[in-house]
């Protein structure tokens, strides 16, 4: 993929998007913080879990990461519509796509794109026509779109994993850069849909995404993850540079 117009993410931190879009990706960057969070792990969906007596101790969570594992490596593409709500207040809505290896597609209901390629994850404002370019394996929205999925090992680490009312539970960080935030990843134990996903950042906000109308192992087209050209009119009037557009 080509960019001829786009800034590197630490040049757009002080930009309100950059705490709530990114920071969500559709929740999944964390807040670009290099504040260290804190190392105990509060999840407020474990500490009224915790009174079920569906909760599975602790010596279970290396079965219930096995099969969140298993669940997520085989989920090779999907799609749906989203919400994402921050513990600011901030809302957003719309569609999300993915397709493994390494491509995903969130549009905004608000006109904003996420996009991953593979390599980068790109941020696109079309009212500005400007792109924001993340290292797409230095962020935990990479852990979805890997072709195999290693949740505990390698770059990742799991916090915390438990399963209640029918439903699986695994929080993970990135081990190098935990300041970044994490992000407890939530799914159906019966249907094994992914039904979203919560994501703290550094500074202690929350940024929650739902999943409805959730469609697993469909065909998605390629082109589905391809930035395109801005739209240019000539002089005349006239479309420049083909039909290929946003």
């Amino acid at each position: 993929m080509s960019y001829n117009n786009f800034v590197m993410i630490k040049d757009v931190l002080n930009k309100k998007f950059s705490l709530f879009l990114l920071s969500g990706l559709i929740g999944l960057v964390g807040s670009c913080s290099n504040t260290t969070f804190e190392k105990e792990v509060v999840l407020e969906n474990k500490i009224s879990a915790k009174t079920s007596s569906n909760l599975f101790s602790v010596d279970k969570n290396i079965s219930v990461v096995s099969k969140i594992q298993s669940i997520l490596n085989g989920t090779r593409s999907f799609s749906g519509d989203f919400r994402q709500q921050s513990s600011n207040g901030d809302y957003q809505s719309g569609k999300i796509w993915l397709k493994k290896p390494g491509n995903m597609r969130i549009e905004y209901n608000s006109g904003l794109l996420l996009l991953a390629d593979g390599d980068n994850l790109v941020y696109y404002d079309p009212s500005i026509d400007q792109k924001t370019l993340i290292d797409l394996e230095t962020t935990p929205a990479g852990v979805l779109v890997k072709k195999n999925i290693v949740l505990e090992g390698g770059d990742l680490s799991v916090l915390d994993s438990y399963e209640v009312d029918e439903k699986y539970f695994v929080t993970i960080a990135l081990k190098a850069d935990a300041g970044l935030g994490r992000v407890e990843f939530i799914l159906d134990k019966k249907t094994e849909d992914i039904l979203g996903w919560t994501v703290k950042d550094a500074q202690g906000v929350s940024t929650k995404f739902d999943i409805i109308n959730y469609k697993k192992n469909i065909l998605v087209a390629n082109s589905k993850f391809v930035l395109k050209k801005k739209k240019n009119f000539g002089s005349s009037g006239e479309v420049e540079n083909g039909s290929d557009f946003y």
